[in-house]
């Protein structure tokens, strides 16, 4: 900062000697051909004046500055705040020094070709140093610290860490938060409070502890499949953000939880091992089911010939009857599909097939006929389709219709 104030006088000094050899020119020109000389020499001071003010003191915050665009420029005088410079298109300020629309701006800005002008060295440029951690576009967080001329008033993506936040079952949990934020007040950012992001972040830290403690871990993991947890504490923590508005004069414009896990590693590698084992519960739970299909499948042809035979229906009327009302069927004909499930059976047995006694996937039941039914259910609509397409299942051998079962269901 120091450095700053010396190249603003290296600077002044460099112009003040460029104005002063012009004033010298120009009284030379008045003393030596009179009044024309001196007409000139009026002329050519203010321009000179003008050049060296524009090219080389604002450049260097010497009785004038350019603010950037999407930036704000603070002017104080002695240890106070001054006045605003604002370079933001179609946003103006207000009386209170809030970022506003052009149309509802009240403080008119005078600006010489984008130069705006101050009392140099009695006004000078406000410097200060920002400490923030930012939010990549590569989904990592950067700690920057910085000496800043300016203010930004731009939207910008600053990270936020929460760590070993304690659910309702007190395991800790760390969880990241990209959150965007803009500056709506330069004057309370920089002037009612010493660090604007740091305490901007911990009100947001202190608003996700306490949300967190209303669900365990695995609560806000569900969660977060249902909705964005961003959107989710954006809304539980209404009057934190509004607070920081107010205060700070700073908006928080989107929140989004970029990470959630637990602060222990042991927890994490709990979780996933129970949730490894969710799914090979499932996968083990599938491959029984599937089995037991592909068993039902290998006699369902053969049981259903003789069902056939047996009450007088073809297998499309009896197909049609397990399709309306399964319990029904079950209760008539229970007893003839058990016949025919018997023969079967002894008939494979005959042959030297093995076999193995089917189960329904519960466990229980009076037959394997609830299973079949399931797929009979299936085999219907193939069914259906052979008899409107003229096909007739008598021709079909037995170990055809099988393996075509078999296929319908993916189990080939």
């Amino acid at each position: 900062m120091d450095e700053k104030f010396v190249a603003e006088k290296k600077a002044f000094l460099k112009g003040f000697v460029i104005v002063a050899i012009s004033v010298i020119i120009a009284i030379v020109l008045a003393v030596f051909t009179g009044i024309v000389g001196g007409i000139i020499g009026i002329i050519i001071v203010p321009i000179i004046a003008f050049v060296v003010l524009y090219f080389i003191w604002a450049p260097n915050d010497v009785f004038g500055t350019f603010p950037e665009e999407g930036f704000a420029t603070i002017i104080v005088e002695g240890m106070g705040f001054k006045k605003l410079f604002l370079k933001l298109k179609y946003f103006g300020l207000d009386e209170e020094w809030n970022i506003v629309e052009e149309n509802n701006a009240t403080l008119k800005q005078r600006e010489i070709k984008g130069m705006c002008l101050f009392l140099w060295p009695f006004q000078r440029r406000h410097v200060y140093r920002q400490k923030w951690t930012k939010y990549t576009e590569q989904g990592k967080s950067v700690f920057k610290e910085e000496v800043l001329r300016s203010v930004l008033v731009k939207s910008y993506f600053y990270y936020i860490g929460v760590l070993s936040a304690e659910d309702i079952s007190v395991m800790p949990i760390n969880i990241g938060l990209a959150v965007e934020m803009k500056i709506v007040n330069p004057v309370k950012a920089i002037f009612k409070i010493q660090n604007w992001y740091g305490s901007s972040a911990n009100l947001i830290q202190g608003g996700v502890r306490d949300q967190i403690r209303k669900r365990n871990y695995l609560e806000w993991i569900n969660l977060s499949g249902s909705v964005a947890l961003g959107d989710y504490f954006e809304t539980e923590m209404r009057p934190i953000i509004d607070k920081i508005k107010d205060d700070f004069g700073v908006q928080v414009v989107k929140m989004k939880v970029v990470q959630i896990e637990p602060s222990d590693k042991r927890y994490t590698e709990a979780s996933t091992r129970k949730a490894v084992a969710e799914f090979e519960k499932q996968a083990i739970e599938v491959e029984a089911r599937a089995k037991s299909y592909k068993r039902a499948m290998e006699v369902a042809g053969p049981i259903m010939q003789i069902l056939s035979k047996n009450i007088g229906l073809t297998e499309e009327e009896i197909q049609n009857k397990i399709r309306e009302n399964p319990n029904e069927f079950e209760q008539k004909y229970g007893v003839y599909w058990k016949a025919a499930e018997d023969m079967v059976h002894r008939q494979m047995a005959i042959e030297g097939k093995q076999f193995a006694d089917i189960r329904t996937s519960g466990g229980s039941g009076s037959s394997t006929l609830l299973e079949l039914i399931a797929a009979m259910q299936i085999l219907g609509q193939r069914a259906v389709q052979q008899v409107s397409s003229g096909s007739s299942q008598k021709s079909s051998s037995k170990e055809e219709r099988v393996r075509q079962n078999l296929k319908d269901l993916g189990l080939d």
